[in-house]
C-alpha cells in the first residue's frame, strides 16, 4: 500500500489531483448543500488540501528546458495555478446562491397578438433562508418551464432542493453544475457576474454566426499580433534595446529623448500585443469549449449531457477598451473580467475589510480597489517567481499598484469634470494612456530581463519565420522543439 502511494504521488496523475477536489469544493455550492453547516465547513477544510497540491505541484507541470518554454509555462501552467488558488478561496467562503434566479416569461393573448411580459422573479419567493444566516442561502425551487398543448402559458414544475427535501442531486447533476462554474470565468450565468457595465451578456446568434465572427475575429487579432511581433522581436532581442534597434535601422542618432520616446511606443505596442494575445487565446479556448460541448451532446448519456452552448454568455473579452478616456474606465469597464472575481474576492474584499475596521466604512472603496490592483500584480509577479528568477525590485506590482493611486488621483483631482467636453478629449487620452506606458517600463524591462519576448525564440526576423510560423496562432512565440518538429513533420 505504501509503495502504491508513493508511485501515485510521483506519477503525472498526482499532479493534477487539486482538479477534481477543487470540483467537488465547487459542487458543495449547488442550491441544496450550500446552506448546510457540514458542507460550509467541508468546503472551508478543502482549501488548504486544495492550494498545497497546486503549488507544490507546479514545478512538476513545467515543461522543460525553462529558458525555451517560458511563454508556454506562463500560460498554461503558472496562470492557471494562481486561478486555482483563488477559486479555492472563493468556494470556501462565497455565501448565498450561486445561480442568477432567470425572469419569469408570461405570455399572454389578446386575438391573435401575443404580448410577452418579463416579470423579475421575487429571491424572496424563490430563496430560502437558512437559521442564523445574513442573506439568502438556499434556493427552495428550481423552475422548469413546460409548454402546453393548449396555451402559450409556460408552466412551472418545482423541484424540492431545500435542506430536509426528500430530492437530492445526483452525481451527474453535481458534475455537470462545478464543471460548468469552473469552466466559466466570465462567470456571466453565476451571482457573482461582473456589472453590467463592465461585461454584460451577448446578443443571442446562431451557432454558424456565431462561429463566423469568431473565425473572423481570430483572423483580425492573429494578423494585428504577427505585425506586432515584426517590431517586438528584433527590438526586444537587440542588446542595445529599443533605442539601439532604432537607431541602428534608421540611423538616428542615439539621444535621451530619443529612448523616451521609443520606450513608450515599445511599451504601448507590446500591450497592445499582449490584448491581441489574450484575444486570440479567448477566442480559441471559445472555439475548444464549442467543440468538446458539441461532441459532449452526441456521446455521453443523458444524465451527463451537457447544455447546449449558448452563445449569450461569450462576449467580447474586452469591452470597448479603444474608447475608454480615463483610468478609472479603462481598468474598471473595459479591461476583460476573466480573473476579476479573483482580484476582487480574495484582494479587493479582505483588505476592504481591514480598512473599514481601522478607518471606517467610508474607506471601503479605496481599499478594495488598492487590494484588487495590488493582487492583481501579485498575480502577473506569481509567474516571474515561479518560473524564472525573482524581481525584488517588484516592478510588476508596483506598476499594478500605481494604476490604483491614479484612479484615486483622478477622483480626487475630479478630473472627468476638470476635463470634460469633446475639445478635451484629446488630452484625456494622452493623459491616461502616458500614465499607463510610462509606469510600465520599469515592469518590461523586468520581464525582458527574464525571457520575455526572448525565451524560445527562433527567429526574431519575420522574413526568416517558417511558412507556418504566419499561420499558427502565436507562431512567432512559439518554442524551439516544438517549431523544429513540425518543420520535420
Amino acid at each position: 500500500m505504501v509503495a502504491f502511494l508513493s508511485s501515485l504521488t510521483e506519477s503525472q496523475v498526482f499532479n493534477f489531483a487539486c482538479v477534481p477536489l477543487l470540483l467537488l469544493q465547487c459542487s458543495l455550492l449547488h442550491p441544496a448543500y450550500e446552506a448546510d453547516p457540514s458542507a460550509r465547513v467541508l468546503r472551508l477544510l478543502l482549501l488548504p488540501v486544495v492550494v498545497a497540491l497546486a503549488v507544490s505541484t507546479q514545478s512538476r507541470k513545467l515543461l522543460l528546458p525553462l529558458e525555451e518554454y517560458l511563454h508556454v509555462n506562463y500560460g498554461l501552467v503558472a496562470v492557471p495555478t494562481f486561478h486555482i488558488c483563488c477559486l479555492a478561496a472563493q468556494f470556501a467562503f462565497h455565501r448565498g446562491p450561486a445561480l442568477k434566479e432567470e425572469a419569469l416569461v408570461v405570455e399572454s393573448t389578446e386575438g391573435d397578438q401575443a404580448v410577452a411580459e418579463v416579470v423579475q422573479a421575487e429571491p424572496e419567493k424563490l430563496l430560502h433562508n437558512a437559521s442564523r444566516s445574513y442573506a439568502p442561502q438556499n434556493v427552495d425551487i428550481t423552475e422548469l418551464r413546460k409548454r402546453s398543448r393548449f396555451g402559450r402559458q409556460k408552466q412551472p414544475t418545482k423541484l424540492d432542493y431545500s435542506l430536509h427535501g426528500t430530492k437530492s442531486p445526483t452525481i451527474a447533476e453535481l458534475i455537470k453544475f462545478s464543471v460548468g462554474i469552473v469552466a466559466s470565468p466570465r462567470g456571466l450565468a453565476y451571482t457573482w457576474a461582473p456589472p453590467a457595465r463592465c461585461l454584460s451578456r451577448a446578443p443571442r446568434k446562431p451557432i454558424v454566426d456565431f462561429l463566423r465572427e469568431l473565425l473572423v475575429d481570430v483572423v483580425k487579432k492573429h494578423t494585428l499580433f504577427l505585425m506586432t511581433c515584426v517590431y517586438l522581436l528584433p527590438v526586444v532581442n537587440h542588446p542595445e534595446g529599443a533605442a539601439g534597434w532604432i537607431s541602428e535601422a534608421s540611423g538616428l542618432r542615439r539621444s535621451g529623448v530619443l529612448e523616451i520616446i521609443v520606450n513608450q511606443l515599445t511599451a504601448a505596442i507590446f500591450t497592445f500585443s499582449a490584448i491581441c494575445a489574450f484575444n486570440l487565446l479567448g477566442s480559441v479556448l471559445t472555439g475548444t469549449e464549442l467543440l468538446f460541448i458539441t461532441l459532449a451532446r452526441l456521446i455521453l448519456p443523458d444524465d451527463l449531457r451537457p447544455e447546449p452552448f449558448d452563445t449569450t454568455l461569450y462576449p467580447p473579452l474586452f469591452n470597448r477598451l479603444i474608447s475608454r478616456e480615463n483610468l478609472s474606465e479603462f481598468w474598471g469597464e473595459g479591461w476583460q473580467c476573466v480573473f476579476r472575481r479573483d482580484f476582487v474576492f480574495c484582494g479587493g474584499m479582505p483588505l476592504a475589510k481591514l480598512g473599514c475596521f481601522f478607518f471606517g466604512p467610508g474607506s471601503v472603496p479605496l481599499f478594495t480597489l488598492m487590494g484588487s490592483m495590488l493582487l492583481s500584480g501579485i498575480f502577473h509577479e506569481w509567474g516571474i517567481l515561479t518560473i524564472t528568477k525573482p524581481d525584488w525590485k517588484f516592478s510588476t506590482t508596483k506598476f499594478f499598484v500605481i494604476q490604483g493611486f491614479g484612479i484615486v488621483l483622478e477622483r480626487i483631482l475630479n478630473l472627468r469634470k476638470v476635463l470634460g467636453g469633446r475639445a478635451l478629449r484629446p488630452l484625456r487620452y494622452f493623459i491616461t494612456y502616458f500614465w499607463l506606458s510610462y509606469w510600465s517600463q520599469d515592469m518590461f524591462e523586468a520581464l525582458y530581463e527574464r525571457g520575455l519576448g526572448r525565451s524560445g525564440i527562433i527567429e526574431t526576423d519575420f522574413r526568416r519565420w517558417y511558412w507556418f510560423q504566419y499561420l499558427l496562432p502565436f507562431g512567432p512565440f512559439l518554442p524551439k522543439g516544438l517549431m523544429n518538429l513540425i518543420n520535420i513533420a
